[in-house]
This record gives structure tokens, C-alpha cells and sequence, in this order.
């Protein structure tokens, strides 16, 4: 090859060298620009994505702010209602303490009240006795009725009721009797109240005497029946002493057979 052709080849040459090189340049300013902006782009979004990051940590903390305040506030409000249940636990066991004082206090009470009540009752009762060891012998209306039955089957015989002289309550029970027995004009009765006056010894309860033994052991049942203390018909009376005869007076038709006296009140 020429020296000619040689130079225009490499001229040719250089040129396209030239021009590949600016085409290359071009190229990796543009590859380079391309590059740079997706960089640009991904820090962006980097930094975008941190920021977002960063925001839902402040938001979790502050949740998590939060979820700790509210068991801080649970826990003083748990440590608050311990502390109360305490206190009312203390409260509980004081005011059980005062019911068990009280209770017992109760029970002292209710046996002091018994022990009083007992005592009471003993009281009366003895009271009761002594009302009924002073208190005088009277013929109520049931007694009335009583002892007017069980007489009936003896209409018509004969009696003699007697009592001590001063003692007011024997002639009163003894008026009683009679007026029972009289009634319907059943018996013949001879009156002897506060007629006897004995010496040395008297007689407690009433006493029937007699030699007709159906109208005495009659007589001295029906005043039993009436809730009278009667001694043993014909029971053998003991020594009263001068003076005492418990026969009764001569009447119209003869003495009574059988004598019911009227003795002193028995205290026992």
C-alpha cells in the first residue's frame, strides 16, 4: 500500500476512533447520569423508608409509653385495692372480734336472765305455797257443785256441823258447807259454827264422826271431792282436854249421828 493510502487510513482510522470515543464518552455520561439518578431515586426512597421507619418506632414507642402507664396505673390501682382489702380485712376481723364480745356478752346475759328467771320461778312457787298455806279455805262454785252431787244420795238424813270458837275461817268454810248441804233442802243439818271452845289440843282439817258409817265415809268422800283436807272417817281424835264434846245437841228429834267438824286450817 501506498504512503498515501496509508495516511488516508489512518486519518479514516483516527477519525472513527474519534468518533467511537465520543460515542463511548457519550454513552457513559449517559449510563453514568442513569445510574446517578437511580441512586438518587433508592436514597429517596431509603431515606423515605427510614422516616417511615422512624415514625411507626416514635408511634410504637409512645404505645409502648402508654402500655407502661397503664400497667404503672393498674399496678397502683392493684397495690391501692390490696391495700384496701387490707383494710377492710382489718376491719372485718375488728367488727368479728365486737360480734364475738357481744355474743358472749349475750350469752352472760341470757344465763344471768335464766339464773333471774329461775330464781323467780322458785320464788314464786314458794310464794304460791305460802299464798296457799295462809290463804283460807272457801268453797268456790265448782266445789258448790261438787259437793252438792255427791250428797244428793243422802236427802234427808241428818248432820251436825261444828266449828272452834274464834277461828273465823273455819266459820266461814263451815257456813259454807252447811248451806251447801241444806240446799235443795237435801240434809237436816244442826248449826254449830264457832260453838266449841277447846282446851289443850284442837283439830287440823275436817274431821267426820259418826255412828251411821255409809253418811260417814259419804260425808268425809264428798268433802274430799271438794278440795277439803279430810282426816280418815271415824279416825280416832286425840286428847283435846275438858270441856270439848263433838256431839251435837239434843234436837226435836234427837242428836245428829254424825258430826262433821271444821278444824283449823292444816299449814301443810
Amino acid at each position: 500500500m501506498s504512503l498515501e493510502a496509508w495516511k488516508s487510513f489512518l486519518e479514516w482510522g483516527g477519525i472513527v476512533l474519534l468518533a467511537a470515543t465520543v460515542f463511548f464518552g457519550a454513552g457513559a455520561l449517559l449510563v453514568n447520569s442513569r445510574l446517578s439518578a437511580l441512586q438518587a431515586e433508592k436514597l429517596r426512597q431509603f431515606d423515605k423508608d427510614l422516616t417511615d421507619a422512624k415514625t411507626d418506632l416514635g408511634k410504637q414507642q409512645e404505645r409502648a409509653a402508654k402500655a407502661e402507664a397503664q400497667i404503672a396505673s393498674a399496678d397502683a390501682a392493684s397495690k391501692d385495692a390490696v391495700a384496701k382489702v387490707a383494710i377492710a380485712e382489718a376491719r372485718v376481723a375488728e367488727a368479728s372480734a365486737k360480734a364475738e364480745s357481744f355474743r358472749l356478752d349475750i350469752a352472760k346475759a341470757d344465763q344471768h336472765a335464766a339464773e333471774a328467771t329461775k330464781i323467780a320461778e322458785q320464788e314464786r312457787i314458794e310464794r304460791l305455797k305460802l299464798e296457799a298455806q295462809v290463804a283460807p279455805r272457801r268453797l268456790i262454785p265448782e266445789h258448790h257443785k261438787t259437793l252438792a252431787n255427791a250428797v244428793k244420795r243422802f236427802a234427808g238424813r241428818h248432820v251436825y256441823v261444828v266449828s272452834y270458837a274464834l277461828d273465823a275461817e273455819g266459820g266461814i268454810l263451815a257456813k259454807q258447807i252447811i248451806a251447801v248441804l241444806r240446799s235443795d233442802g237435801q240434809l237436816r243439818v244442826d248449826d254449830g259454827v264457832a260453838s266449841k271452845m277447846p282446851i289443850g289440843h284442837f283439830f287440823l282439817g275436817i274431821h267426820v264422826n259418826g255412828t251411821e258409817q255409809d253418811l260417814v265415809e259419804g260425808m268425809a268422800g264428798a268433802m274430799a271431792s271438794a278440795g277439803l283436807v279430810v282426816a280418815p272417817p271415824n279416825s280416832d281424835p286425840p286428847d283435846i282436854g275438858p270441856g270439848f264434846a263433838t256431839e251435837a245437841p239434843p234436837g226435836p228429834d234427837g242428836p245428829a249421828k254424825v258430826t262433821i267438824l271444821v278444824g283449823v286450817k292444816p299449814l301443810a
